[in-house]
């Protein structure tokens, strides 16, 4: 997956932040699980 399409769809994700895994996972389901 492309980071400048991810940063697209969620413009305020802190990857190093402790939601970073819930945030990416909510997303991949949202996605399709890319």
């Amino acid at each position: 997956m492309s980071y400048r399409m991810f940063d697209y769809l969620v413009p305020n994700v802190n990857f190093f932040g402790p939601n970073a895994i819930s945030v990416v996972g909510e997303h991949c389901k949202l996605l399709g699980g890319l």
